[in-house]
């Protein structure tokens, strides 16, 4: 018989030693936690700030001036870096007198908090703690009861809101856990940055691992790029422990780091259209480089695709080509991305169900028209490094508009649902209906191989303003040649129909021709944000399509050849066939695949080579392929509103017979409309 007794006594025991573990978990994770941020802090100048503090605990160079709402961030800055220095072994004499410092510092902040409190809500909410929790965790065995308590009570007990402002919440919240020794707290906060990176239909990690944060607006290289961060953070510095992320939360990681935002960067940089209102602040063309910590956190973790976060970092670091080849398109974040071994193009449109662009906290003024079209093709990761403020934001490469940036509001939307794209895994197409007052038209781009196809149809506009479609605006740093011979600095006039630069062939396809601009530029951050700075000035090449005053039916198609040499170019680049570019259609034909990319507006047919056809019950966009009489479809319902389409596709043989095959193609639903369905099939039934 069981002796009751001394089951209840190991019971005990059991329970016990589970606190144990949890005790020497929050031990684990706090010593973790406190290298990182001694190895992390830059004390070169920890005697230079200790020296000019004042007695009262300030500094002089710092403005406290709190009747403006004021952040005197650099109070919190100085007691990270005298934090760190305490630490170190350069520092052992000055061990005392860093200790004091400390504390004068964090009496002086306490005493002046409620005057402190500033107009922007993410610094009181979020920020001060992000400052704070690092003095916290070094400093903790030498502060006394009451600064502790205050510690502690900075920080929120639970997490809270969505996405990046739910991954900083709760880490702030694993803080205030580790603090208190309450393993329950470090609990919730792990949940809490673990969720802030899960794939959701909300803002945070789409499922086609694109990110947003706003509302729908794409944020992979901004706000999503934050998120990744914290969440790889912890989940290296949990590992081994009771909290350790688990497989799931670690696949759903490594899902936005690696199928996402692997994607969105070439070299140092990442993709400028997914920087959201940063991209009004300067020295964010190398922002691909803070990334390396995260994918080596991550590593650490996931060993199943080490060799994938490897390459992804050699690419970051110049040290090998690229991590990725072909073209993927981001249906949550209607954006399309085609990547060559030596060029990357990237293409942002958008409908009523996504933000374009946003205008908060006075950052983005111009960014109007930013999310209508914008495509970007970069050779070198610095193509387009800080030319932001010197742009002309009314002409923005890939758009269509009228020759004015108006008014931004908070929330930029186009007021069209027709967006979309499909993409084999090696080329894409993507079009959007452009319907904002003043300006409509109908654009779509075809991506096959090293060469962009963009048409333009039905444009019309009532502004007094000349619309514009613009081609391209880069930094230019080599010469640009159109027919004729080398353009001058300065030139700006009529160029003719082809253009050639740094190894970029552009080529007008029709009866216009290319103007082109290529003289220095004149502008200033504050222009476009808030940082003050004096007047910046750069050459830039800016190439557009001018469509005149108030046009009714106006029309583009042109041509970019990516990575061609300039002999090759100008004997004539492989030929890309244009079917239809109207308001019904935009089609083209690809003789070097065999493929047909065609973008219904309305439902429609139309003929591609001589004897077969093509015809749809739905507006979609499509990409049919034929390959020894067997065709692979790729099919996407840019209204993101039908269950199904029908195809048909017929086929007249030489000898007189018409095969056909009539398709009933489900569409996906739910956070998968929009995406891309695809169908095998033979033409097996004859007329």
């Amino acid at each position: 018989m069981v002796n009751l007794r001394y089951v209840r006594i190991l019971q005990v025991l059991i329970i016990a030693s589970s606190f144990l573990m949890a005790d020497a978990d929050l031990d684990s994770l706090r010593t973790r936690l406190k290298k990182y941020y001694v190895a992390s802090i830059s004390t070169d100048s920890a005697l230079e700030i200790m020296h000019l503090q004042n007695a009262d605990g300030s500094w002089s160079s710092i403005n406290y001036n709190t009747s403006k709402g004021a952040w005197p961030s650099k109070h919190l800055n100085n007691l990270n870096v005298m934090s760190a220095a305490y630490y170190e072994e350069n520092f052992l004499l000055q061990k005392d007198s860093l200790k004091s410092a400390v504390l004068r510092g964090l009496n002086y902040w306490y005493s002046f908090e409620p005057a402190l409190r500033c107009k922007n809500w993410w610094v009181n909410d979020i920020g001060n703690q992000l400052d704070l929790n690092p003095v916290a965790i070094m400093m903790w065995d030498d502060l006394p009861l009451t600064l502790k308590e205050k510690l502690i009570g900075n920080n929120q007990e639970k997490p809270s809101m969505t996405a990046t402002n739910e991954a900083w919440i709760s880490a702030n919240v694993v803080v205030r856990g580790i603090l208190e020794q309450n393993k329950y707290r470090v609990q919730l906060g792990i949940d809490g940055i673990a969720h802030s990176i899960s794939i959701t239909d909300g803002e945070g990690q789409q499922i086609d691992h694109s990110f947003f944060q706003h509302g729908n607006l794409l944020y992979n290289g901004g706000y999503g790029k934050v998120a990744l961060s914290i969440a790889c953070l912890w989940a290296n510095l949990s590992r081994g422990t009771s909290f350790a992320f688990s497989p799931k939360q670690i696949v759903a990681m490594a899902g936005l780091a690696l199928d996402g935002d692997q994607w969105l960067v070439w070299g140092k940089t990442m993709d400028v259209l997914t920087i959201g209102r940063e991209i009004s602040r300067p020295n964010r063309s190398d922002g691909a480089l803070s990334l390396v910590g995260t994918l080596n956190n991550l590593m650490s973790v996931d060993s199943t695709r080490k060799m994938e976060y490897q390459r992804f970092i050699a690419h970051i670091n110049g040290l090998n080509g690229v991590s990725l080849l072909g073209c993927k398109y981001f249906w949550r974040g209607e954006m399309l991305v085609k990547r060559l071994p030596s060029f990357y193009s990237s293409l942002k449109i958008s409908s009523d169900a996504t933000v374009s662009s946003e205008f908060v906290n006075n950052e983005n003024k111009k960014g109007y028209w930013l999310g209508m079209g914008v495509n970007m093709f970069y050779h070198r990761w610095d193509d387009y490094a800080d030319i932001y403020p010197i742009w002309d934001w009314s002409k923005l490469p890939g758009v269509t508009n009228f020759s004015e940036v108006p008014l931004m509001p908070p929330r930029m939307k186009n007021s069209s649902h027709f967006a979309g794209g499909v993409s084999n895994g090696n080329d894409g197409v993507a079009a959007m209906i452009v319907d904002l007052p003043q300006i409509q038209a109908n654009k779509s781009w075809f991506f096959f191989g090293n060469r962009i196809l963009a048409l333009g149809s039905g444009i019309k506009s009532d502004s007094h303003s000349e619309v514009t479609t613009a081609v391209d605006q880069r930094l230019s740093r080599f010469e640009t040649y159109s027919a004729t011979g080398l353009l001058p600095e300065g030139f700006e006039e009529n160029a003719g129909k082809k253009l050639w630069y740094d190894s970029i062939g552009y080529e007008s396809l029709d009866n216009q021709s290319f103007f082109v601009s290529n003289r220095i530029q004149n502008g200033r951050w504050r222009d476009i944000g808030t940082v003050r700075d004096s007047a910046l000035g750069k050459k830039v090449l800016k190439i557009w399509i001018n469509h005149g005053l108030a046009p009714k039916a106006g029309k583009y198609s042109y041509l970019i050849g990516l990575g061609v040499d300039s002999l090759r170019f100008w004997n004539g680049v492989s030929k890309l066939k244009i079917l239809s570019n109207d308001t019904n259609a935009q089609s083209v034909y690809d003789p070097v695949t065999n493929s047909l990319a065609a973008v219904f507006y309305k439902p429609g047919h139309l003929s591609f080579l001589k004897a077969s056809q093509i015809e749809v019950n739905s507006p979609c966009v499509l990409m049919l392929r034929e390959s020894n009489g067997k065709f692979h479809l790729d099919i996407a319902d840019p209204l993101r509103s039908v269950s199904e389409i029908y195809v048909k596709v017929l086929k007249k043989r030489s000898d007189g017979k018409t095969l056909v095959s009539l398709l009933r193609v489900e569409m996906p639903s739910g956070v998968y409309a929009g995406s891309t369905a695809s169908v095998d099939f033979v033409l097996n039934n004859s007329l």
